[in-house]
């Protein structure tokens, strides 16, 4: 996974992606239980909306974004920051079966082995605990943003839940959002070959795309998107 400080220039434009944001957590809230582990937790952009649960956990390798974590959750007793990494054995096993709930968004592609961190989040949660996951998907969309960013892979649902089952997890629900983000993203990423999301796009996508592609796929579930959301169970 890629541990180095320049992803925080990407990690804070996505960051002002309220709307965006917000409807990725959508998916997300109604499996959130009380003792939550946030896996690759950045600089807290999905960190605060869970300061009403009993005990959060921060995974983050990048050392300036743990420290931008303390830093920013300092007054709150009940968040813990580890700046470590989530193969991290010793520290799972140390922590095996304490949270309900486990919750990774946009991180898994930055891992090469996915499967071996999904079996680490299953250790980590009790029996019946959530695993909540948000992936890029569409493989054939996978260009230079991508690699410039550090992923992996971009996944199909096929593939996704193969991880999932793989680790030992029980699939709740898998679904494609944001579609109207394709055409887009396979603009910049696979034509024009760009390597980076500046600020204006990802504002203009924010304020005029994603309240639209929300209100459209709320009536109409999409066959395809830009995003896997991924909701597994630990049996």
């Amino acid at each position: 996974m890629s541990n180095g400080s320049s992803m925080l220039p990407d990690l804070e434009i996505m960051a002002q992606a309220v709307h965006y944001n917000d409807w990725l957590f959508s998916f997300v809230a109604p499996y959130v239980g009380n003792y939550v582990v946030e896996i690759g937790a950045g600089i807290g952009t999905f960190t605060h909306r869970f300061l009403s649960c009993q005990r959060v956990v921060c995974v983050e390798p990048m050392g300036e974004a743990a420290q931008r974590l303390r830093e920013r959750f300092r007054q709150y007793g009940h968040i813990e920051v580890f700046e470590g990494r989530i193969d991290d054995k010793a520290w799972v096993q140390k922590r095996a079966g304490t949270f309900d709930t486990a919750i990774c968004l946009n991180v898994l592609e930055h891992i090469e082995d996915d499967t071996r961190a999904c079996e680490m989040i299953h250790a980590l949660l009790a029996p019946g605990g959530y695993f909540a996951v948000v992936v890029p998907a569409l493989p054939l969309l996978y260009g230079t943003i991508d690699k410039a960013v550090g992923h992996f892979r971009r996944y199909a649902r096929p593939g996704l839940r193969n991880v999932l089952e793989t680790a030992g997890f029980s699939v709740v629900d898998i679904r494609y959002m944001n579609v109207l983000g394709v055409p887009g993203w396979f603009l910049t990423n696979r034509i024009l070959q760009q390597k980076k999301q500046g600020p204006r796009q990802v504002t203009f996508f924010d304020l005029f795309v994603v309240p639209v592609a929300r209100r459209l796929e709320a009536l109409i579930p999409p066959p395809f998107g830009m995003s896997l959301v991924a909701i597994a169970r630990k049996s």
